[in-house]
């Protein structure tokens, strides 16, 4: 019984390791969204678009959590999930 409730703690207390997504991934999602951010729809220059996970799970790189932000709509995202 002690073992369980350690190993339950130990499972708990884990996060998943952060994964960026893969470029096959980032490669659709721009294509999916025209290249235009999923908030504000303002086209994105290549070098400043970034990628969020939609759930916030860092460890789900699939194609259904990604989704493209410009860096200002990324960044005051981040800022209200903390």
């Amino acid at each position: 019984m002690i073992s369980e409730l350690v190993s339950i703690l130990l499972l708990n207390g884990t996060k998943k390791k952060r994964r960026a997504f893969p470029s096959v991934v980032k490669r659709q999602v721009v294509h999916n969204q025209k290249g235009k951010c999923g908030n504000c729809r303002r086209t994105i220059n290549k070098q400043i678009m970034e990628f969020h996970h939609k759930n916030n799970d860092r460890s789900n790189n699939k194609l259904s959590n990604c989704e493209m932000l410009c860096a200002n709509c990324h960044s005051i995202w981040t800022r209200s999930v903390q």
